[in-house]
Parts: C-alpha cells; sequence; structure tokens
C-alpha cells in the first residue's frame, strides 16, 4: 500500500538547527514571533513532526491494507492505527521485553485498542 505522510528535511545536509540549539530555544517552548523567520528553526520543527507523523503511518502501511491518506480525517486515522497495532500484538509483534528490565502487560482481556496495553511500571 501507500502513505501520504512523507518526512520533511530529513536528509542529513538539512537546513536545520543543531539539536543542541533546539533543546535550548526559547520558541521551542512559547512558539515563534512575529517578525522574520529562521528557515532552521522551522526546518526542524516541521522535520520533527513529520519524521514521526512518517513513521506512524509505515507502521500503519505494514499492518493494514489499505493507503494512508492525508485527508485530514484523524478519527480514521486513529482507527488505521489501533488496527495496525491490534494487528501487532495478535501477529506476535511483542516478541521481547524491553532491555531497560520493564515487560509489556495487559491492562485487560482485550487487544482491540491500544489502551490495553501498557508498560508495567508506566502507562502511555
Amino acid at each position: 500500500m501507500a502513505s501520504d505522510y512523507l518526512p520533511f528535511a530529513y536528509l542529513e545536509t538539512a537546513n536545520i538547527m543543531p539539536q543542541a540549539q533546539w533543546a535550548t530555544l526559547t520558541a521551542r517552548r512559547s512558539g515563534f514571533s512575529i517578525g522574520q523567520a529562521d528557515s532552521r528553526q522551522f526546518n526542524k520543527a516541521w522535520r520533527q513532526a513529520t519524521v514521526v507523523a512518517a513513521a506512524v503511518a509505515a507502521f500503519i502501511d505494514t499492518r493494514v491494507p489499505q493507503n494512508i491518506v492525508d485527508n485530514g480525517d484523524h478519527e480514521a486515522l486513529a482507527l488505521l492505527f489501533a488496527q495496525a497495532i491490534s494487528s501487532f500484538v495478535s501477529g506476535g509483534g511483542i516478541g521481547e521485553a524491553p532491555t531497560d528490565g520493564r515487560s509489556f502487560v495487559r491492562r485487560n482481556s482485550s487487544w482491540d485498542d491500544a489502551a490495553a496495553l501498557r508498560l508495567d511500571g508506566g502507562s502511555w
């Protein structure tokens, strides 16, 4: 299948702000203000959002037999994501416990939604 969700500015040579500067940037916490834009800052923000969106869409694409379209329907996308997680789990996708000593457990007997999963010692 295919996904409309694509990463932005993902090349190593992309015009983005270095991570150390991004981590301490005031605008990252308060938002960008009116004035001349610094393209490296905007590119960094867009890259972080689009890379995660593309990764989630790629995960859905490997588990749900339909195209992942960018049509603004976030509820349909959430449903596809839940279906992909269900497919992943029912297909034995969780093979090993995390290396930090925690393990995956079920909150209830249903694998039908993401809320049924959590890491012991924490929640999603």
